[in-house]
């Protein structure tokens, strides 16, 4: 579920479920430490921007969520949120909900585009496609360019876009 972008979550107004890659404000004091993040109740972010020791490190919510989805397995029965769709959010978001297997290469791409910078395919591609807020076609797209297929117009001026600024 892609909800609105918004500075400040709180535990109440989002109720439960696993939120990817935003942070719900005051979760690692009220609730839990877990493998992968935090958990308050029935509400469970996996999510790198708490203002924690263990968050102050070049980390990104995909390897977060691998390491949640290898201790608990797919997220089943209950709803995933993201409230941005970039590529940290779009890849967390994936592998937690099983549309995407757990693979480093994915964390790899969230830390290129969340940290470094560096050249990689697949935050190259995930990265601008974050301006049409639009996880269908993201997810569409990751899935022809893991493939080899040809991306959607809109999707390979964008790609293109970012390959060129980065020159």
């Amino acid at each position: 579920t892609l909800i609105p972008a918004k500075s400040v979550n709180t535990i109440e107004e989002l109720g439960e479920g696993i939120f990817c890659d935003f942070y719900v404000q005051e979760v690692e004091t009220r609730g839990a430490e877990i493998i992968g993040g935090y958990q308050y109740e029935r509400l469970t972010n996996i999510d790198h921007h708490a203002p924690t020791e263990r968050m102050a490190r070049i980390v990104s919510s995909v390897p977060l969520a691998i390491e949640y989805r290898d201790r608990n397995g797919i997220a089943e029965g209950c709803k995933v949120v993201i409230n941005h769709t970039d590529a940290d959010s779009i890849l967390s978001s994936g592998i937690i909900t099983g549309v995407l297997e757990p693979e480093e290469r994915f964390a790899k791409a969230s830390i290129a585009a969340d940290h470094t910078g560096e050249e990689n395919d697949i935050a190259d591609l995930l990265q601008p496609l974050a301006v049409f807020r639009d996880k269908e076609f993201s997810f569409r797209n990751l899935e022809l360019l893991l493939h080899g297929g040809t991306l959607e117009q809109h999707a390979e001026e964008a790609r293109s876009r970012r390959k060129e600024d980065r020159k």
